[in-house]
């Protein structure tokens, strides 16, 4: 993310084209979430059909603690993550196209304002879901949730929060997710121009702080750390992606479709952030706009490549860029080279990163879900302009009757 992340905020122009590499903005760069249902799904599928044939890496493992055998297919979930790699970069050639043909009339048909802001605004809706599960506990815990409550009768214990293992939901989880959130209100009212700029870091390390101070005391009587070096122990020192692991590439045609859809949705994201970020930026000429939008795209679908090549999932530009500019009134180009830094640096260096990955996951929840809900409130800004029209508030209308409406029910 850091590498690429230079790629985009640097921009240069392609030799002999009239085309751009890079937004030459704050456009950090991550894991995309839009790819990560699919590559879920691809990975268990691989898995499942393995087991279905017969597959002789199946083999009987030990019990699980509800009495069920654990079956482990060795090396059929790499096979499959390798397919989603595969499939995901040649999906992915989908943006370098709408780059090149960026200010055709097709382009523009399909790329509307209205669909682009949407395409922010539904994904910010979908992220503030995943913050909530973030506080509550985190992530995979939440999903897993109400299926083990169905079986089990009982909530989905979390494990990412040191020594401390609670059910997700916890108010022990709540606790401290409010200890950052509410040290950020404290800032935004009383502190100065540089604490409210800074308002996210400072309200991160007052939650660090409160969850390294406080323990649990479980039912036993034995007090529980939210913090371990579990992590840090476990990660080596120096850590290099493509040396460490070797996911076999793959191609799964059925599985094309779906990720050229998700290519098409954070093409129109990735649109969507670049028209803020240059509003932000105090970049009003459209067609300097258009220029920094087309090498956005660009940059999205050659890194997305670069980064599934390195065993990562595609790599975009992120909505929540503009939620930080929001936040902190900064869209200085040196800042969004200083966030690739510390990714380098964090990624580089393997017990740095354990010691992030340590920091309980509701203190982070404390963090992200107030980024995530201003990937929403940019979509709003993106959106509120068009519902002067008729015909746009209609199609407003039914995203978030369908968008919405599926996610939450």
């Amino acid at each position: 993310s850091g590498f690429l992340t230079i790629v985009q905020v640097f921009r240069c122009k392609i030799k002999g084209t009239p085309f751009y590499i890079g937004t030459g903005l704050v456009s950090v760069m991550g894991t995309s979430f839009t790819f990560l249902p699919l590559g879920q799904q691809m990975v268990s599928t691989s898995i499942g059909a393995a087991k279905s044939a017969g597959d002789p890496r199946c083999v009987s493992g030990a019990t699980h603690y509800s009495g069920a055998t654990v079956t482990d297919c060795k090396g059929v979930a790499m096979e499959g993550y390798g397919k989603f790699l595969g499939t995901a970069m040649v999906a992915s050639l989908f943006e370098v196209f709408i780059a090149v043909f960026f200010k055709s009339k097709a382009v523009k048909a399909i790329f509307v304002p209205v669909v682009v802001a949407m395409a922010v605004m539904m994904i910010g809706g979908a992220l503030i879901a995943s913050g909530i599960k973030y506080v509550g506990g985190g992530v995979f815990c939440g999903q897993n949730t109400m299926s083990r409550s169905a079986t089990f009768g009982g909530p989905h214990i979390c494990n990412e929060s040191g020594d401390v293992f609670l059910g997700f939901g916890a108010a022990e989880h709540w606790g401290l997710a409010l200890s950052v959130i509410f040290m950020g209100i404290f800032i935004q009212m009383l502190g100065s121009p540089f604490l409210k700029a800074t308002f996210l870091f400072w309200s991160m390390m007052f939650g660090v702080i409160v969850s390294s101070i406080a323990y649990y005391t479980a039912p036993d009587g034995t007090r529980k750390s939210y913090w371990n070096s579990a992590k840090i122990d476990a990660a080596p020192v120096i850590a290099f992606p493509w040396v460490q692991y070797r996911y076999p590439l793959g191609f799964s045609p059925e599985y094309f479709l779906p990720l050229l859809i998700c290519s098409y949705i954070t093409t129109a994201e990735t649109i969507g952030d670049v028209i803020m970020t240059a509003q932000f930026s105090r970049l009003y000429d459209e067609e300097e706009i258009v220029s920094r939008q087309q090498g956005g795209v660009m940059a999205d679908g050659i890194n997305s490549i670069v980064a599934c090549l390195m065993g990562s999932p595609p790599n975009t530009t992120f909505s929540q860029n503009n939620g930080i500019i929001a936040l902190t009134r900064c869209a200085s180009r040196s800042s969004g080279f200083a966030c690739a830094f510390w990714l380098l640096f964090i990624g580089l260096f393997g017990k740095i990163g354990g010691a992030m990955a340590s920091v309980p996951m509701p203190i982070v929840g404390g963090v992200i879900v107030q980024c995530f809900t201003m990937v929403f409130v940019a979509g709003i800004q993106l959106v509120a302009p068009l519902l002067a029209f008729r015909r746009n508030q209609y199609i407003v209308m039914l995203s978030l009757a369908f968008g919405l409406g599926v996610a939450l029910e």
